[in-house]
């Protein structure tokens, strides 16, 4: 088994479509929140969950991530949003919560979320 964002990072880091774009995982370095230069994407993990239990042992084991991208416009937010799905879709991440918003923290910046879960077997 792999961890969850270690996974989706690769995924990510290796797709021609986000060429360019700085990835982080867990948190995103102070240096890189007070002038940032956008597109940039963070992967946190939510949470994991062994299951599928047998004589005390599990057989399986589900993450949720969730993965932020800070664009600098609508443009951007059209250029990823639906193409990350694809991506992700390929290493067998599905979809759970999808939107875009107006960044109140990150001034004329818009943010894509995207939650996904895997399932990972023994």
């Amino acid at each position: 088994m792999r961890l969850a964002v270690v996974d989706a990072y690769e995924v990510l880091k290796e797709a021609e479509l986000l060429k360019g774009v700085k990835i982080y995982t867990n948190s995103i370095p102070e240096s890189a929140t007070t002038t940032p230069k956008l597109p940039v994407c963070r992967i946190v993990e939510l949470f994991g969950n062994y299951e599928n239990y047998s004589s005390d042992e599990a057989h399986s084991f589900e993450s949720q991530i969730q993965i932020d991208l800070w664009c600098n416009d609508f443009e951007e937010v059209d250029k990823y949003y639906f193409d990350i799905d694809v991506l992700m879709s390929v290493q067998n991440w599905q979809c759970t919560y999808s939107s875009q918003e107006d960044d109140p923290d990150l001034e004329d910046s818009m943010r894509i979320i995207k939650r996904y879960t895997k399932k990972q077997f023994n």
